[in-house]
């Protein structure tokens, strides 16, 4: 690409653990880009640029594409990423105005994407639906909202990503077959080794206790309130279980079912962190972590936790999702599509036993992440921005 700021990003950055601040930093190296961040962005790159605000991005955003004049633009979308999930509205007539009156090229990466067949599930869940007429009505909107800024998403986009093929065929209930195989490309989440995997798994096994990581937003599809509730005060005493995220306004009743059950049960060994962690705190919990465990009901976005773990070789334990299952692939061995305590225990006392078992588990792990290196991702985006640039 020519040397000038070809690319530009749009998202927000609240810290440096950020997909797009990772993603930017690694394009940097090859390219000519910048990142339109939100104004409160205490970040300083040279590649970030503090544009937006909530309520003005619309205006903010196309006034310095007007003065920037890019040739690829990247939208990282996600419903809330502007404030209030209403505002993502905007996001339409700002990606149309661009593409048909200033012939820029759009990329709209799509951080979630939900199967059509499961919005209402969602949303039921999302308003804590029971049988009024008025949550009944709210319900409906949401999801035609939700379907129809997805749809026109696609439509004012030159390409589309997802993270993984069936976030892609998640997409074919939207569009056309034709439009699908020419817009629809899938770059995985990447990893950035922390940790040398033999070292670290070493050292999380050597101690009695297995501590569980539930980590992310904090949320019904995730189950933790059903996992709890399996829990007993005796079967705890070996286990420490650490449930962590942040809790959106509309899962506080969540929360609160969540810490009913452990007051009522009179658990002492889980430790519930309603609130984000801090970028700085991470490395932590993580190392901390015995396993992490994503035993999620239904998968709807890739998953950054996974990545992380991955990063600091904390072995996951997984459902058989589809997303899960393309990530890791077939000779991975921690799946469980259910809670179970005692399974979570034998994979411990075989890795703590078989040294065998505990090289391939650290090899393996070694070669996940060689795969969704940072670098690869880079270069796939690239690619993609350069088929744009020139028209291919």
């Amino acid at each position: 690409m020519q040397n000038r700021n070809n690319i530009i990003i749009i998202d927000r950055i609240p810290d440096k653990n950020w997909y797009t601040y990772i993603l930017a930093k690694k394009l940097a190296e090859h390219v000519n880009v910048k990142v339109y961040a939100q104004k409160s962005c205490n970040i300083k790159e040279k590649f970030i640029k503090k544009v937006w605000s909530s309520y003005l991005y619309f205006f903010d955003i196309s006034r310095h594409i007007l003065r920037d004049r890019p040739k690829v633009i990247n939208l990282q979308f996600e419903f809330a990423m502007f404030g209030h999930v209403i505002n993502s509205i905007f996001t339409i007539p700002l990606l149309y105005l661009l593409r048909h009156l200033l012939k820029v090229k759009i990329v709209t990466t799509l951080h979630m994407v939900f199967p059509r067949s499961q919005y209402y599930e969602y949303l039921k869940q999302l308003v804590r639906i029971h049988k009024s007429f008025l949550e009944k009505l709210f319900i409906g909107i949401l999801y035609y909202y939700f379907y129809v800024t997805t749809y026109l998403l696609i439509k004012a986009s030159d390409k589309i990503i997802v993270h993984g093929n069936i976030f892609k065929l998640y997409l074919s209930d939207y569009i056309s077959y034709n439009e699908f195989k020419r817009k629809i490309e899938v770059i995985p989440l990447g990893i950035e080794p922390r940790e040398l995997c033999s070292t670290s798994i070493k050292n999380k096994i050597i101690h009695d206790k297995i501590v569980l990581l539930f980590y992310g937003v904090i949320s019904p599809r995730k189950g933790y309130d059903e996992i709890v509730r399996d829990l007993d005060i005796d079967m705890t005493s070996s286990v420490l279980i650490v449930i962590a995220g942040k809790v959106p306004t509309y899962y506080k009743w969540y929360l609160k079912t969540i810490l009913d059950i452990i007051a009522n049960k009179k658990l002492k060994n889980v430790i519930l962190i309603p609130h984000h962690i801090p970028y700085e705190v991470l490395p932590q919990l993580y190392r901390y972590a015995t396993f992490t465990v994503l035993l999620y009901k239904r998968v709807i976005a890739a998953s950054a936790v996974l990545s992380e773990s991955l990063e600091f070789c904390v072995p996951v334990i997984v459902t058989t999702d589809p997303y899960f299952y393309e990530i890791l692939g077939k000779k991975y061995i921690f799946y469980m599509n259910n809670f179970n305590i005692d399974a979570i225990k034998n994979y411990y006392y075989l890795l703590r036993e078989k040294h065998e078992l505990l090289t391939n588990t650290a090899k393996y792990i070694e070669i996940i992440r060689q795969k969704y290196s940072w670098d690869n991702v880079a270069k796939m985006y690239i690619n993609v921005y350069e088929k744009l640039y020139n028209g291919v």
